[in-house]
């Protein structure tokens, strides 16, 4: 096989983090769109001699992705194949024999080396792509064991664009894949800046409508009633828990082996105040729809069901009101005000630039029928485009997401809506605008979807925010935990406890 290293112009932080990679197991850190894959290409071109090359990748999508952009640097490109859990396990023994620079999905991987169909003895290099998810019992993780255990001459890279900000959650993923260097590059890093473009952070304010805000009254009323008999009992030692402490202790209770009816009582009253306080978020900053159908779904199970807890919920007298509320904004054709505001942003936006590519991020998959249907209103062409799955929100296959993928690209959409699904990897067009139609509380996802837009030009990122919910404090979490991210991984940074020698 022959790599045809001329083709491939490095720069010279990609270059340099090339060395690092070529003499150590290395997780790189670099925003996407700065050529992770090609300094992938680079060691494979240079690993290959040695063995196989394992490029694996979280789905099909986006290994067949990485698959094309190296097929650009290596020939015959009959060397370079394509294994899937589609094909017979008979022929991917076949394949894998023959093969000199394999992509795949991790989950047909570890069932091939379980079932010993094959092995990893040979491979000399296994690249680990989007390798933030290399934690608890993801496929990465057992092969990356396995790999170790076996290899003649093991070799791994993980590329990321953000491993995450919590200290344990990265040292385990460095643990996990036996990394022993790690290459930071962020946006304002001296190496990147000539080839990266300014991202300019626009948030837009909203204020609750009267109506919505009855509706969360009448939640927070019967969530806070629960609370205090929780604090009465003393299973909580607060009036006002977070989302994540009451969770953490429902866990904890489900942990006892010994159940008696105080404890189970406590369980009850947990799970129902998780439930109000998720539909008082829904209220406070998602759309009307996405209340109607979660109050329903509770409503229908309380139907199918002999559970106190649910009983307890659709009895209370609060909650029929907020529910006969959220129907009567239905009926009425209204909606969140973020509704208004986003379809003003968009239209502000095209009539500045008619071919402007927007990529909208919901949280919520109910989400995204009122926001299509208000933006079809307002003349604009806009898509969905989410995962497979199952809801009110029929999912796309692979087929369908690439079809909507090409009219964006050919400039036949001004938008997309998207879930989650549109933040790792896929083929999508680097955009002028990247709307969160609600912050995340993760500095990790934040990146990800952030590191679309501002990649060839000047990007905006437009964040809609309800005035006086968590819309504040998730922003606040998620540029918390990507500054943390960055001290965590600063190799500049020698004080901190737990880090990888430099």
């Amino acid at each position: 096989m022959h790599f045809k290293k001329e083709s491939l112009n490095l720069r010279l932080y990609q270059q340099t983090i090339l060395n690092t990679a070529l003499n150590h197991n290395t997780l790189v850190v670099i925003p996407t769109g700065l050529g992770k894959t090609y300094i992938a290409i680079a060691l494979a071109g240079m690993r290959a001699r040695l063995g196989k090359v394992l490029f694996l990748a979280p789905t099909k999508p986006l290994v067949e992705q990485q698959k094309t952009v190296f097929m650009d640097f290596f020939e015959p490109i009959d060397n370079l194949t394509l294994l899937t859990g589609e094909t017979s396990p008979s022929e991917r023994k076949r394949i894998w024999e023959d093969a000199k620079i394999i992509f795949s999905t991790p989950q047909t991987i570890r069932n091939d080396v379980l079932s010993r169909r094959i092995s990893l003895e040979n491979v000399s290099l296994i690249i680990f792509d989007e390798a933030h998810r290399a934690i608890g019992e993801y496929a990465y993780v057992p092969i990356a064991q396995k790999y170790n255990d076996i290899a003649k001459t093991p070799k791994i890279l993980a590329l990321t664009a953000s491993p995450g900000s919590d200290r344990a959650h990265i040292n385990e993923i460095k643990s996990n894949l036996f990394i022993e260097k790690t290459e930071l590059r962020d946006k304002d890093h001296e190496e990147v800046k000539e080839f990266t473009q300014e991202t300019d952070t626009i948030y837009k304010w909203v204020t609750i409508t009267k109506d919505l805000n009855e509706i969360i009254k009448a939640l927070d009323a019967a969530a806070s009633r629960r609370i205090n008999d929780l604090y009465d009992m003393k299973f909580l030692n607060t009036k006002r828990p977070s989302k994540t402490y009451l969770l953490s202790l429902q866990k904890s209770f489900f942990k006892h082996k010994t159940k008696n009816y105080f404890r189970m009582q406590g369980v009850s009253l947990i799970a129902q105040v998780i439930k109000i306080l998720h539909a008082k978020t829904l209220a406070e900053s998602e759309t009307v729809s996405a209340l109607n159908e979660y109050l329903k779904n509770i409503w229908d199970q309380s139907n199918l069901t002999k559970n106190r807890g649910i009983k307890s919920i659709v009895n209370d007298g609060e909650i029929i009101r907020a529910y006969a509320l959220t129907k009567k904004l239905i009926d009425n054709n209204l909606e969140h005000p973020k509704i208004q505001a986003l379809q003003e942003t968009i239209k502000d936006i095209t009539t500045q630039n008619k071919n402007a590519k927007i990529l909208v991020f919901t949280e919520y998959r109910a989400n995204i029928r009122p926001i299509l249907d208000k933006l079809i209103d307002s003349n604009l062409d806009v898509e969905k485009f989410v995962g497979q799955g199952h809801g009110q929100e029929k999912g796309m296959n692979q087929k369908e997401q690439s079809r909507v993928i090409d009219r964006f690209r050919n400039n036949e959409l001004h938008a997309l809506v998207a879930t989650s699904v549109a933040e790792e990897g896929l083929d999508i067009p680097s955009v002028d605008a990247v709307i969160f139609y609600s912050p995340i509380p993760s500095g990790l996802r934040t990146i990800q979807r952030r590191g679309r837009t501002g990649r060839h030009s000047k990007g905006k990122l437009i964040i809609l925010m309800t005035k006086g919910t968590k819309d504040v404090t998730y922003n606040f979490i998620s540029r918390r935990k990507e500054n943390a991210m960055k001290t965590i991984l600063d190799p500049r940074n020698k004080t901190l406890k737990d880090f990888v020698q430099w």
